[in-house]
């Protein structure tokens, strides 16, 4: 049994989902692909040019609320089109660099890119134009946006052996203008202003306090373990011993496990509940990380721990999309998901500088260690939240039926 038709084309899902395969290969993923590079070539120290990614994400922090209510007032569209262009400029710009302020401005200007075209800029978008079906179109598109760093890792190992670092990013800044047809197929022109009011949507259906702060706790520490190991899991495997020189090849599982696992949510997530759905994706964070933990020398569970970790990372990306609609609502969504993500991306500033300090000064198993800890954080927080929520809506329901 299937689920039921998007509520895009296919057409329009290939497009956007190769839009996003784009957007976090060029952005998200570069450090990986290039960061040993730059830090060879410009004699530059690991922490600062890792701390490009940080810097993006501080950014993205500072424009989250904006953004949100960019989208709802001018619609996905147009921002995430605006964003692709800085995504472009940003790679130019660090492309030219030679000086640290200079390469630093260019990743403030690939966070604007970042946070105006990345998964969270289109959940926001999609949840304005489909609404209930948000959870299952995002799904949809993610599944090929999924597969970033399965292609751009070794894609941009291939640019820098080829062109070199530099040139390689003028390649990158090019991809970001091939994403400018595409987004095209974003759904909703958004014509009203906010002052207007906010978007039309059912009332949130779960007022019980907690619940933001435990999505805000658990999409904190999700994107913490995400923003940290995307930089540095190469560089990881390395330290376990277990690559062989193959590290970069055997990081690209990443992408091949979020490809995996969207495609089955995609094809029988429909039956689960957003809410269960959430814990059981939390769930497979802290298992995988304690394979690589506990067995990562050897070669094989490194590569299970790899494809694990990328499978409940790719289910993560849909859950938070679609939890704050049944948490929230959609009334005001953009805005609202935008404050409430606002602690996640600063966070996630802090995790390439963190986990480069922590693969320095630690080595690579007790950095996998600290890793499950905050796997097995991010589970409680899931399974809190799933009873906040579920006692919210019997509230609720009690409720409508005494008026």
């Amino acid at each position: 049994m299937t689920a039921g038709p998007s509520p895009l084309g296919r057409g329009a899902v290939a497009r956007l989902g190769l839009a996003q395969l784009i957007g976090w290969g060029i952005s998200f993923y570069l450090p990986g692909a290039l960061g040993e590079a730059i830090v060879s070539a410009q004699g530059w120290s690991r922490s600062q040019v890792y701390g490009g990614l940080s810097a993006a994400l501080c950014c993205m922090a500072l424009l989250s609320p904006l953004a949100g209510e960019w989208i709802d007032r001018y619609g996905g569209r147009r921002v995430m089109c605006a964003g692709a262009c800085c995504n472009a400029l940003g790679c130019l710009i660090i492309a030219g660099s030679t000086h640290i302020p200079v390469y630093y401005l260019g990743w403030l200007v690939l966070g604007v890119g970042m946070r105006l075209t990345l998964y969270d800029a289109l959940s926001t978008s999609l949840a304005q134009g489909a609404r209930e079906q948000a959870r299952e179109a995002m799904a949809r598109v993610t599944l090929l946006g999924g597969l970033a760093s399965t292609v751009f890792w070794p894609l941009g190992q291939g640019l820098l052996q080829v062109f070199g670092w530099r040139s390689a990013l003028c390649v990158y800044a090019l991809f970001a203008l091939a994403c400018l047809p595409l987004l095209r197929s974003v759904p909703g022109a958004g014509e009203r202003s906010s002052r207007d009011g906010p978007v039309g949507g059912p009332e949130p259906r779960n007022a019980v306090w907690l619940a933001g702060p435990l999505f805000t706790l658990m999409t904190m520490l999700t994107s913490f373990l995400s923003a940290g190991l995307s930089a540095h899991l190469p560089g990881l495997l390395d330290g376990l011993g277990s690559a062989g020189g193959w590290s970069v090849g055997v990081a690209a599982l990443w992408g091949f496990g979020q490809l995996c696992a969207r495609f089955v949510d995609m094809l029988y997530g429909a039956r689960l509940p957003v809410l269960l759905h959430s814990l059981l994706a939390a769930a497979c964070l802290p298992v995988s990380l304690a394979i690589g933990w506990l067995g990562g020398a050897q070669a094989w569970l490194a590569a299970l721990f790899v494809f694990g970790y990328g499978a409940a990372n790719g289910l993560a990306a849909i859950v938070r999309a679609g939890l704050p609609l049944v948490l929230f609502g959609a009334q005001g969504y953009g805005a609202r998901v935008g404050r409430l993500l606002l602690p996640s991306y600063v966070l996630s500033a802090i995790a390439p500088l963190a986990y480069a300090e922590a693969h320095e000064r630690l080595g690579a198993r007790p950095t996998l260690g600290i890793s499950v800890g905050i796997g097995v954080a991010i589970v409680s927080a899931a399974l809190a939240l799933f009873f906040v929520a579920r006692s919210g809506m019997r509230d609720s329901a009690v409720r409508s039926l005494e008026t």
